[in-house]
Order: structure tokens, then C-alpha cells, then sequence
């Protein structure tokens, strides 16, 4: 995956009417620099919001409600072949025609800020071809952000809400059927309703000369999850535990920098008796409680019956479980369960998580089905869910276990970060990461970049992350062609612009003055009290100057004051 250009129809926040090229960044990670306020964490949001959009429009099962209120252009790169296989432009011998599919795909979306139909294109040499909607792949979006003014959240909540609503009108269906003693009633009603949630079946004859049609049972679509991943709390400790199915020398190589990397145990707590939950969802609570072995289940309340036995498929419905990721049995089913796959083990969690939004309030999920909405929403961390996370053991190479929440917060954001690349990064990902980095300390600052590389297996093509950051050590990193510095005009429109000097090896206090405005590389507490004493005492300033601290600035002053 590449992101290669986006320009904006319109306006979003501070950014209007403007286009922003990535199509000559040298490297997988590119970086957004600026002031606080500078709007680059705005560019982030504007791009997550375009891409939620595209899901939207794509899934039958998904409503779009609203136009967006801007417009944009996006083009970007998929690094496998397209879907696409046959159009009526194809002309003999041409890669479509040859091949099947293109490789590497370009596409191209438009969309008018007043529409809600985007029109898709595909690349084929210098030429643009019409392609349907469907035929569209999109890529995984991951976000991220390491401070409390999430906006970025917005519009992963958006498509995580359309799935949880939906669950919700499979669960008060369920329950009607259950009361209704004409389910066909019922059925009618629903299909009625919501058709992008149900189908039915439809069988078609001839009688003489009239085709009469015959209409049968109706059935839930198949509500998949959506390709938007949002990293908070609860969802980066689902992602560090699924990391547990993995080869370890494979956690070691992604997680390189960290040192409480191994997932040793995680403790659940369920309950199945008060949630009304889809089929789907309960097998895969029945499955993981089933990989946990029984002498790791503590089941709570009374046995289930015969009935609640068939539909959820576990003994009791309430209770606690542990999986002790450092039983080879346990590790066994589970790899078995998610077919070896970490992700896949990621995604049946997360999916679960998603009924946490029941804690929103009905006038938040309400807000979020409009899709022009750009207020402030955030997901409640640690609410009640039919599983849910208690606690999560992690240990280093020497064995020593400690608690999740015991890690500093350096600890903790480093290893979410690298944990969920590590899921993602095979998977056609766009990570737009908000200051990933904020609470390192200045060690792991410089190897910020190298630890992302190694994560994302750098050089697949896969994978792309774009962080905004205040750190000159990631600008370091960089060549000036992945460095996008942003800053905020008088009447409150945002401008950017890439890189004027090359970045790549600069020190750091010439990255600090140039992108950050500093004129020192010392507090601004000591320059205002230098500048006090030279004009109360400039006899004694030098002496003064003497009790401070190494600096170039106190070895330029002492120099000049002395001649």
C-alpha cells in the first residue's frame, strides 16, 4: 500500500483547497512536522475520514447518509494484482487481457463535496478506466494517537458504530422471533426495514405463460468487520496477546527495542447471560474459551441449559477464563483456531471489543451516522463486554513476568505501536500514527525509525505509516522528500510544504532552530536570565556565567564577554 496524492475539495478544519504529493517519498514511513496547532494531525484525520468514506460507499451492508461536505482526489498503490479482470475498453494483448489483472494497481477516487457516489478509476499505462465501486480494493487503516484530543478516533468509530448497529438489529430480531409466534411477521418487518442487513430468498418458475416468483426465509448478510483498526487501550493488549501464536523469533525481529515483549498469560472475564449477541461472535467466545482447557475456566452462576448449551455452546454462561500462553496446548488450539495467524486471532477479538460502543451515548452513535459529522467522539475504555480483557502478563527474555499496566508509559506505547505493525504490516496497511513517540525517552527517540523498519519488514512494499511528530529524531531519519512541515496561516488555513534543506543525518539542534523555531538550544528561563544580568550586572555576568551548565551558547558568551 501507497498513498500517492490527495487533494481536497473544499474545506476540512483548516485545511482548503489543497493537494498534498507523497508519490516521491524515498521511504515507507513519511513524517508530518510543526508547531503545536500547526495542523498536521488535521492532514491525518482528512485522510482516515476519505478512506472510512470509501468503506461506506463500497458495503452493501453499510449506509452512507450524508455527502461528506468536501470533496477530494485520492490515488494510491495496492502492491498486488488488481481485482479487476475484464472491461469493454481492454483491447487485445493488453496487461488486463494477457495477465488477468494488473499488477500493482494504481487507483484513483473522486468524489464532489456534495455527492455521496465516489467514481473510481484504474490505471493501465498513461490511461484512466472506469471500474465499478466494487471492483475498488481498499486498503487496512490503522490509527493511532498518543494524546486525549483523538478527532483521529472520529472516523474509525463511524464504521466500527454501522457494525455495531447492526449487530443490534440481529440481536432485537433474534429476540422478537423468540416471542413472536409468527416468525414470518417478524421476518417481513425487518426485511422491510433494513434490506441492506437481510436477505431473502427468492425462487423464481414458469406456470404456463406467467413467471411466478416465490419468496422464502430470510437471513442475515454476513456482517464482516471493518478494515478500519483503531489502537486504543483495550484493543492494543488484544493485539499484544495475539502476537502469542506467532514464532518467537519473529516477535523478537518485529519488537526489537522492547524488552517485556512475550505474552505469558491474559485473564478474561465473560458473560454471555446478559449480552444478545450474534451467532458468529458466540462461536468464536466458545472457541476461545474452549482453547483455554477447562482447568483454566472458572464458570460463575448456574449450568447452562440444554437450550442456552446449543446456542452459546459453553457450560456456564457467566465466568472467568485464563490463557496461559506458556501452555503448548493452549498456544496449539489457538494457532489452530485462527489458522496460525496472529491477525486473524487480532480481528475475532477486536470484533468482540466493538459491542463496547453499547457505553456510547445515544445521541454519540446518532452523530456518527451522519457521515458530514466532525465532532469530538471517543469509544469508553474498560467498559463492561461479553469478554473482556482483566489482565495481561507480559514477560522478557530472562523470564521475568510483570503486568501490562505496570509498564512505564514509554514501555507501553513503544510495544502497541510495533504490536500492531507487526499484525498489519503484511496486509496492504496505511498507518496514520499521531505522535507515536512522545512518551520515549530520548534513546529510543533515535532508534524510532530503525524499530518501525524492522517491524514493518521494510522494503515489502506493503506497508506505509504516516506519523506526525515533533521529534527531530525521526526527521533525522528521513530524506527531505518524506518531510512535510506544516504551519498555520493569520486567519486560521493551514499551509505546508516539504523540506526545503536535506533532513537525512542533520544534528539535531539544526532540525530543532530550522522546523521548530528555537534561536537556542538552552530553556528560555536561562536565556531571559542571562539577558537580565547583562544589563543589571554586566561585570559580574561572566563569573555568573561559570556556574551554569555545559552549552555552546554559555561558551560563546564567555568568550565574547572575556575579550
Amino acid at each position: 500500500m501507497r498513498l500517492l496524492s490527495l487533494r481536497l475539495h473544499g474545506r476540512y478544519k483548516g485545511l482548503q483547497n489543497q493537494e498534498f504529493d507523497f508519490s516521491e517519498s524515498s521511504d515507507q514511513v513519511i513524517a508530518f512536522i510543526g508547531l503545536n496547532g500547526s495542523g498536521k494531525s488535521q492532514l491525518l484525520e482528512l485522510i482516515s475520514e476519505c478512506f472510512a468514506f470509501l468503506e461506506r460507499a463500497q458495503r452493501p451492508d453499510f449506509q452512507v447518509k450524508t455527502p461528506l461536505g468536501f470533496g477530494f482526489t485520492i490515488e494510491y498503490q495496492i502492491h498486488n494484482h488488481s481485482q479487476y479482470a475484464g472491461s469493454n475498453y481492454q483491447m487485445a494483448g493488453s496487461t488486463q487481457t494477457f495477465a488477468g489483472a494488473i499488477p500493482d494497481p494504481i487507483y484513483r477516487v473522486e468524489l464532489a463535496g456534495n455527492s455521496k457516489e465516489p467514481e473510481v478509476y484504474l490505471q493501465e499505462g498513461a490511461d484512466w478506466y472506469p471500474i465499478e465501486l466494487d471492483n475498488l480494493q481498499l486498503p487496512r487503516v490503522v490509527g493511532y494517537s498518543s494524546g486525549l484530543n483523538e478527532n483521529l478516533q472520529r472516523s474509525f468509530l463511524k464504521n466500527a458504530n454501522q457494525i455495531y448497529e447492526g449487530l443490534t438489529v440481529f440481536s432485537r430480531r433474534k429476540r422478537q422471533l423468540r416471542r413472536e409466534s409468527e416468525p414470518q411477521i417478524v421476518d417481513e418487518r425487518f426485511l422491510r426495514r433494513y434490506p441492506y442487513l437481510f436477505r431473502q430468498e427468492v425462487t423464481r418458475y414458469q406456470s404456463g405463460n406467467e413467471f411466478i416468483e416465490q419468496f422464502g426465509s430470510i437471513s442475515e448478510v454476513s456482517l464482516r468487520s471493518s478494515t478500519h483498526v483503531y489502537l486504543d487501550y483495550d484493543s492494543a493488549q488484544l493485539a499484544i496477546a495475539s502476537l502469542s501464536i506467532l514464532n518467537h523469533q519473529v516477535i523478537s525481529n518485529a519488537l526489537c527495542g522492547t524488552t517485556f515483549n512475550r505474552p505469558v498469560e491474559m485473564q478474561m472475564e465473560y458473560d454471555l447471560k446478559n449480552w444478545v449477541i450474534d451467532d458468529d461472535i458466540a462461536e468464536d467466545i466458545a472457541k476461545f474459551i474452549g482453547d483455554m482447557l477447562p482447568w483454566n475456566v472458572d464458570g460463575r452462576g448456574g449450568i447452562a441449559t440444554s437450550a442456552e448449551f446449543e446456542e452459546f455452546g459453553v457450560h456456564y454462561l457467566r465466568g472467568f477464563a485464563t490463557l496461559d500462553f506458556l501452555d503448548t496446548d493452549v498456544t496449539k488450539f489457538l494457532a489452530q483456531s485462527n489458522a496460525d495467524s496472529g491477525l486473524r486471532m487480532f480481528e475475532k477479538l477486536y470484533r468482540i471489543q466493538q459491542l463496547g460502543l453499547k457505553a456510547l451515548s445515544s445521541n454519540a452513535r446518532q452523530n456518527l451516522k451522519k457521515d458530514n459529522y466532525l465532532g469530538a467522539v471517543k469509544k469508553p475504555l474498560k467498559s463492561r463486554l461479553p469478554f473482556a480483557v482483566l489482565q495481561l502478563k507480559l514477560a522478557d527474555e530472562d523470564g521475568r513476568v510483570v503486568n501490562y499496566d505496570d509498564l512505564s508509559d514509554g514501555e507501553a506505547q513503544l510495544l502497541q505501536v510495533l504490536a500492531i505493525i507487526t499484525l498489519f504490516k503484511d496486509e496492504q496497511t496505511l498507518f496514520l500514527l499521531d505522535e507515536p513517540e512522545t512518551h520515549l525517552n530520548p534513546a529510543w527517540r533515535t532508534h524510532f525509525h530503525s524499530f518501525l523498519q524492522q517491524a514493518l519488514s521494510a522494503g515489502t512494499g506493503n506497508a506505509q505509516v504516516l506519523v506526525s511528530t515533533h521529534s527531530p529524531f525521526m526527521i533525522s531519519s528521513l530524506h527531505k522528500d518524506s518531510v512535510f512541515m506544516f504551519e498555520r496561516n493569520a486567519d486560521g488555513t493551514i499551509r505546508y510544504h516539504l523540506a526545503i534543506e536535506e533532513t537525512y543525518g542533520a544534528s539535531f539542534d539544526v532540525l530543532i532552530k530550522q522546523f521548530f523555531g528555537l534561536e537556542s538550544l538552552i530553556s528560555h528561563t536561562v536565556v531571559e536570565e542571562i539577558r537580565r544580568r547583562i544589563r543589571v550586572d554586566e561585570n559580574g555576568i561572566v563569573e555568573w556565567l561559570e556556574t551554569l551548565g555545559k552549552s555552546p551558547e554559555k561558551s560563546y558568551l564567555i568568550k565574547k564577554l572575556g575579550s
